[in-house]
């Protein structure tokens, strides 16, 4: 694995947070100042395809990048974009019953307004 590649994943696993391309880029550039977005960009869909990491996509919001690559769910604030991690594996079972379907995989849209922001 690249020296850069091990920098955007390092960066991505250090994180609490879902972070976008450029905030990984931010980061990277204050380890690296010579890196460019585009060694980024290409080093995340590597790591990404090779299942290091997870692709959170929004809708209208820039993809974010998740450590987490066992199956799970999202809520994302409806303000912010802070997005947070949710685990129900009953939800994609009770699909399957439901619908009488075996499911390959579940992507779920959940909103929610996170405290800051209510405090707001």
């Amino acid at each position: 694995m690249t020296k850069q590649r091990q920098l955007v994943l390092a960066i991505v696993n250090e994180s609490e947070d879902h972070l976008t391309a450029e905030e990984i880029f931010i980061e990277a550039k204050n380890r690296i100042s010579s890196i460019a977005f585009a060694t980024i960009y290409n080093n995340l869909n590597v790591l990404v395809n090779e299942k290091y990491i997870s692709r959170v996509k929004s809708p209208g919001n820039p993809d974010r990048f998740d450590k987490l690559t066992i199956p799970h769910e999202h809520v994302v604030c409806d303000y912010c974009g802070h997005i947070m991690d949710v685990h129900v594996p009953e939800i994609k079972k009770m699909l399957e019953q439901r619908l009488k379907l075996s499911l390959t995989s579940l992507s779920l849209d959940m909103h929610y307004v996170c405290d800051s922001c209510k405090q707001n």
